[in-house]
């Protein structure tokens, strides 16, 4: 509210609320797990709330979680998605050069937002051909592949730069100067 960013990117924690963790992590507590996710569940409805500020003021937001992550069950995200102007893609990390210790990944990724245009930017996944090369994520790999790949990242940007130059035409209006003097008496 003080400062008014464009943009806020809300990457919720993936471990509690994705499917992988449930069948395995958790497969012999799922009582454990609710507790868990009760825990986090004021973080999610937080980054929600801020999602929901973020349009009530002609501002952006995304939200990020795995593909088949529970977190967009919940009726809050449920309702967040169900806006005017919100979009849902599903793009794969790999396809945006993920890695993790040199080995492509894929990483299913679903992103919802409201920048106008970015789901088609961004919007990439890998081909059959391209993912029989990827390695499969486990274990410790798990937090390593929450990092957003440096193309990702650059795309969103460059796009988000794009639309508030639109919006605010000289934010980013960069001009020479040039001194010029006249000879005086």
């Amino acid at each position: 509210r003080k400062f008014k960013p464009w943009l806020i990117v809300l990457g919720v924690d993936c471990r509690l609320w994705n499917i992988f963790s449930e069948n395995l992590n958790f497969s012999q507590d799922r009582q454990r797990l609710q507790q868990l996710r009760e825990l986090e569940l004021p973080l999610v409805l937080f980054a929600v709330e801020v999602a929901l500020i973020q349009i009530q003021n002609g501002r952006f937001f995304l939200l990020e979680n795995p593909e088949r992550s529970r977190l967009w069950l919940l009726e809050a995200v449920v309702q967040l998605l169900n806006m005017p102007g919100v979009w849902s893609i599903v793009l794969d990390a790999g396809a945006w050069g993920a890695e993790i210790d040199g080995q492509m990944i894929i990483k299913p990724m679903r992103f919802v937002g409201n920048v106008p245009g970015l789901e088609d930017v961004i919007h990439k996944r890998l081909s059959a051909h391209e993912k029989q090369w990827c390695q499969p994520i486990q274990g410790a790999m798990t937090k390593k592949s929450q990092e957003y790949p440096d193309a990702l990242v650059n795309a969103i940007l460059r796009h988000l730069r794009q639309v508030i130059q639109r919006l605010e035409p000289f934010r980013f209006n960069i001009n020479e100067v040039f001194a010029v003097a006249e000879p005086v008496k």
